[in-house]
């Protein structure tokens, strides 16, 4: 039987046992991002999640993210909150990027199933675009001294070849390589362009001769682009919306008008993706933020501290204090800079140094190993074989 945590003058109620993984089971250390891993026990963080469950009086599950939130994490959310059962009130610990919206609302509704009452607590390291979106259908909303949300700025997935038509569409990038397009740099760009008004409350306008723009508009306007901006536009704004209403605003007065007046700020206000946003801007702006307790903000500072040190591979972390699921990726180690990177066949160069991952010698045409200084065949110098 797991260990139950007794916070002060409360009792948590006991965790039923997570099933260990089979012995021809896939590793978490071994999952791709489209491999289903098994529940792991033996969590990372597990002795953290403990302290901050005495501190809180409440079961924690922990997303922390490195790389884009999507739908292929539903599953391994679902098998750990399936493992803890239905809780009074649960704690969602979230550090991420952001990603799909679709997910953040998939994911938070899929939370509220297990628990009457949804507290979020936003990472030292904070919670974008997407996550911002999660953590607004907390019932609580906590936050510490650095804890930040963002802007809502959805990204759009895009074919760099609707975008780059004048490269040689034969390029192996082009041809297997996806890329994401902050979907208001699309709207700020139709705005640029005239194609479409700016919205009052934006602030700006251009003067543009569209005709003077025919040239640029007909290759690279794609109607493809311009749909998927709408639609990821328009799901954004209604999941916030329908967040803020059935959970955080839930019983203020007027709070529909409040959650309008939120979302347009989150949505339109705000020209960078990157912009941080502090508990106190969050609640000039309207949303009801709690001040993260001092016991519980030190935990999660112990968190951050030990989650920076986990492997880099590592792209997406859920865990409670009872097992653990790990999204990964495959990585390579650069042998003239000893930076890790995502290992991909597309790569031939490593993205810190610029250095060919495997470089040849200019006279022989032989593999260099990443140690020497001579080629161990011909003896030609490394140096001029990377000139």
């Amino acid at each position: 039987m797991a260990e139950t945590v007794l916070a002060e003058n409360e009792a948590v109620p006991p965790v039923p046992p997570v099933e260990p993984a089979e012995p021809d089971e896939v590793q978490a250390d071994e999952v791709s991002s489209s491999d289903a891993a098994p529940v792991e026990q033996g969590s990372p963080g597990a002795a953290i999640i403990r302290k901050l469950e005495a501190a809180t009086g409440t079961r924690v599950v922990v997303y922390h993210g490195r790389g884009s939130m999507s739908q292929v994490d539903t599953d391994p959310l679902y098998r750990l909150l399936d493992a803890i059962g239905h809780q009074p009130r649960l704690a969602l610990v979230i550090r991420s990027p952001g990603g799909d919206p679709d997910a953040a609302h998939l994911l938070s509704g899929m939370l509220h199933q297990f628990t009457d009452h949804l507290d979020v607590f936003v990472s030292p390291e904070g919670a974008y675009s997407a996550a911002t979106l999660l953590a607004l259908s907390a019932d609580t909303l906590w936050m510490g001294p650095s804890s930040e949300l963002s802007p809502i700025d959805p990204q759009v997935a895009v074919d760099p070849r609707l975008l780059i038509p004048t490269v040689d569409p034969q390029s192996p990038v082009l041809r297997e390589s996806t890329i994401y397009v902050p979907a208001h740099v699309i709207r700020d760009f139709l705005e640029l362009s005239g194609v479409t008004p700016v919205p009052a409350r934006g602030g700006r306008g251009h003067a543009v001769d569209t005709s003077r723009l025919k040239m640029l508009l007909e290759p690279l306007l794609n109607p493809w682009i311009l749909g998927w901006y709408e639609r990821t536009d328009k799901v954004s704004r209604y999941y916030a919306k329908q967040s803020l209403e059935d959970y955080l605003l839930r019983g203020v007065d007027d709070a529909e008008g409040r959650a309008n007046r939120i979302v347009a700020t989150l949505m339109d206000d705000y020209a960078s993706h990157e912009a941080g946003i502090l508990r106190g801007p969050a609640r000039k702006m309207g949303i009801p933020v709690s001040d993260c307790p001092e016991d519980a903000w030190t935990a999660l500072e112990e968190m951050t501290d030990l989650y920076g040190r986990l492997p880099r591979n590592i792209v997406r972390l859920l865990e409670t204090a009872d097992g653990f699921e790990a999204r990964t990726r495959a990585t390579r180690t650069c042998g003239s800079c000893s930076n890790d990177s995502e290992a991909s066949p597309d790569y031939d160069y490593c993205p810190s140094c610029g250095v060919a991952f495997e470089r040849q010698c200019v006279r022989c045409k032989g593999a260099l190993d990443s140690n020497w200084s001579f080629c161990a065949r011909c003896g030609t110098s490394v140096a001029d074989s990377d000139g």
